[in-house]
């Protein structure tokens, strides 16, 4: 039995009796810029999301796992007024950026800094948390990310966008092992090669974000712009500040991504 044709939708009008159509796809991309700049407030603009325990990016779920390749990584310190707000994410008002913790201090774009250094600030002590015995300064680590699937070509690894990602303290041990057996095994810096992540449950710091190795790049082609990546992100391109929290939460905006990002393809290769 043949299910009856569906019925064309009805087209919407405007009360003088125009089209809708071409206004929702006019409000649709303001509603995207909206978003986006709103986004960039929170540090969520551009930044792949672990709320939940799993990769998400622009509302896309990406699952548990993916193959990236890692241009650059810095530590960042994080401070936030009061308690962690779901429902009304706001920027840290102290946040510092550095490749040596010993040396960070508040970026200048802080509205509230904390203290003159991060090692001597008194938020950046184990027991200072609103909750648990942690810091009330977020010790995390920042790092900026291109997708397997960009590095095929010379041509469109230069096109790549950069997705950046932040892991918490819990995590920086675990990487930094990797890191360091990495480089050590392969002469190779983390821009040299395919790495897998993959956010697994921990039964005491809910989830952990692990990193393992894929794969060696042995495509020649492409390492001129591996290193145009990683000298960008070096000069600074990793370490944008925060927008000044406002006094109004952001509006709840829907749009679809603007990209697609390639999920890991399966579990990483031991070596």
């Amino acid at each position: 039995m043949s299910m009856p044709a569906a019925k064309p939708a009805a087209k919407k009008t405007t009360s003088n009796g125009t089209s809708m159509q071409k206004w929702d796809a006019e409000m649709a991309k303001y509603a995207q810029q909206q978003e986006e700049q709103q986004q960039a407030a929170l540090g969520g603009g551009n930044f792949i999301g672990t709320r939940g325990g799993v990769f998400s990016y622009k509302k896309e779920v990406l699952g548990k796992e993916l193959d990236v390749v890692i241009a650059d990584s810095v530590f960042e310190n994080d401070y936030y007024e009061g308690e962690f707000d779901a429902d009304n994410p706001r920027p840290p008002v102290c946040f510092a950026f550095g490749r040596d913790p010993k040396t960070m201090a508040p970026h200048p774009d802080s509205v509230d800094p904390q203290n003159a250094d991060c090692k001597s600030c008194r938020h950046n002590v184990m027991g200072t948390a609103i909750k648990g015995k942690g810091k009330r300064c977020k010790n995390v680590q920042r790092h900026a990310l291109i997708t397997e699937d960009m590095i095929v070509s010379a041509d469109k690894l230069a096109k790549a966008e950069v997705i950046y990602l932040k892991t918490p303290v819990t995590s920086g041990q675990g990487f930094a092992k990797y890191s360091v057996e990495t480089t050590k095994r392969l002469h190779r810096p983390l821009f040299g090669v395919v790495t897998h992540l993959e956010i697994v449950n921990h039964p005491k710091y809910q989830f952990v974000v692990e990193a393992s190795l894929k794969e060696e790049i042995n495509d020649g082609s492409v390492f001129g712009e591996l290193i145009n990546h990683h000298e960008a992100q070096k000069a600074g391109a990793i370490e944008f500040p925060y927008m000044p929290p406002s006094e109004e939460p952001a509006p709840a905006a829907k749009a679809p991504a603007s990209r697609k990002f390639s999920k890991a393809t399966g579990k990483a290769g031991k070596r």
